[in-house]
C-alpha cells in the first residue's frame, strides 16, 4: 500500500501560483467540456492548497482524474462527494455511477505486483504465465528508454498485463470508453497507463511509449498529434529492446515496386493509417523519427513536442524545433530507404 500512496502522492504534488476570484467548479466545468482534463486537475490541486473544496468541486475533479486513468485518485474523490449533496451535472455522470465504474474495472485488475526499483512504474499482473515472465524482465529498460526520448523523468505510469484478449477489450470499452481499434488491437498506451494482453516485450516498450508521450503532452495530444509522429517515436522506442524492428522497417520499404506506391503519410487520415496499409505505414512511421534522430539528436522529440504544444501545430512545431515540414522528412525519408 505504501507504494500506491507514494505514486498518489506523486501525481498529485504541485507548487502553482495565487488562485483567482472566481467559483472552482465552474472553472473546472469549463475546462472539462473542451476536453482539458489536466488543466481541471491542475486548477482543483491549485485551489485545495488553499480552500476546502465543495463535493461537487470532489464530484468534478474526480471524474477529470478518472477520465486521466488515475483510478486511486478518481476513487477517492468520489468516495469524499459520495452521500453529500450534489447537482447533476450536464456530461458528467453522478457520483455512484462513476464509482460503480471503477469498482467494475477493479474486478477486471489483475493485482498490484510489488516490484522494487521501479519508483515511476506499477504493475499489475499476475506474474505466472511466460509472456508475463519476459516483460517484467525487461520492463526495468522502459523508463530508460522514455528519458531517452524526453529528456526528463518520464511520468507515471501503470502498466496492467491482463491474460488474454477478451479481458484486455472488456477493460479497454471501461477504462477508454471507446472499442478497441482496429480490430486486430491487442495492447494500447493510453493517459497514465498501458493495457497489455499476451504481447512480446517490444510491443509492451511500444505501448508504454504512447503512453509517456501522451502525458507528458497532456491535453488534446490526439488531436495535435498525427499518428505517423506518435507511431514512429513509439516503433523507434521499441527498437531500442528489439533492433530487428529497424531492419523490418527498411525491407519492407525495400520490397515495394516503386515510390509511386507509398501514399503520403499527410493524406492519410487517423482512421485509414491504421486500416488501410497498417505494416506500410508503421515502417514508414518508424523510419521517419530514424531519420529525425540520426539528423537532429535525441533530444529533438522533447523539442518538438513543446513547440507543438506552445503552437497547436505539429507542422509548425517541426519546423520551429527541426527547421523542418513533414513533407521534406518524409521524402528525406523514402530518398534512404525506399526503391530508386
Amino acid at each position: 500500500m505504501d507504494s500506491v500512496k507514494s505514486f498518489i502522492l506523486f501525481l498529485v504534488f504541485a507548487t502553482l501560483p495565487a488562485w483567482p476570484e472566481q467559483k472552482l467548479e465552474n472553472r473546472l466545468l469549463t475546462e472539462i467540456s473542451k476536453g482539458s482534463y489536466f488543466r481541471a486537475t491542475e486548477l482543483y490541486k491549485e485551489y485545495t492548497i488553499r480552500e476546502n473544496p465543495s463535493p461537487l468541486a470532489q464530484h468534478i475533479a474526480g471524474y477529470a482524474w478518472l477520465k486521466l486513468n488515475v483510478l486511486e485518485v478518481a476513487k477517492d474523490l468520489l468516495q469524499k462527494a459520495s452521500g453529500q449533496e450534489t447537482s447533476q451535472t450536464p456530461g458528467i455522470p453522478p457520483v455512484q455511477q462513476l464509482l460503480s465504474k471503477i469498482e467494475s474495472i477493479e474486478l477486471i485488475l489483475p493485482p498490484l505486483l510489488p516490484i522494487k526499483d521501479l519508483p515511476r512504474i506499477q504493475v499489475r499482473a499476475s506474474g505466472e504465465a511466460g509472456w508475463e515472465k519476459t516483460i517484467l524482465t525487461d520492463i526495468a529498460t522502459f523508463s530508460v528508454v522514455a528519458w531517452r526520448v524526453l529528456r526528463q523523468d518520464p511520468a507515471p505510469i501503470q502498466i496492467v498485463l491482463l491474460p488474454d484478449k477478451n479481458s484486455f477489450e472488456n477493460l479497454h470499452r471501461l477504462l477508454l470508453d471507446a472499442e478497441p481499434r482496429p480490430p486486430w488491437k491487442t495492447a494500447t498506451g493510453n493517459l497514465h497507463i498501458v493495457l497489455l494482453s499476451p504481447v512480446s516485450s517490444s510491443t509492451a516498450l511500444h505501448e508504454y511509449g504512447h503512453a509517456i508521450l501522451h502525458t507528458f503532452f497532456g491535453d488534446h495530444y490526439g488531436e495535435m498529434i498525427p499518428p505517423w509522429f506518435d507511431e514512429g517515436i513509439a516503433g523507434l522506442m521499441a527498437s531500442e529492446l528489439d533492433p530487428t524492428l529497424l531492419e523490418q522497417a527498411k525491407r519492407t520499404l525495400k520490397s515495394l515496386h516503386s515510390k509511386e506506391d507509398i501514399t503520403a503519410l499527410d493524406d492519410i487520415s487517423p482512421s485509414l493509417f491504421y486500416d488501410s496499409g497498417p505494416e506500410l505505414n508503421y515502417a514508414i512511421s518508424t523510419l521517419m523519427a530514424e531519420e529525425l534522430r540520426r539528423r537532429k539528436g535525441q533530444e529533438i522529440f522533447r523539442k518538438i513536442l513543446l513547440q507543438t504544444k506552445k503552437s497547436r501545430s505539429l507542422r509548425e512545431g517541426l519546423q520551429r524545433a527541426a527547421g523542418l515540414s513533414p513533407e521534406s522528412l518524409y521524402s528525406t525519408t523514402l530518398q534512404r530507404h525506399s526503391p530508386q
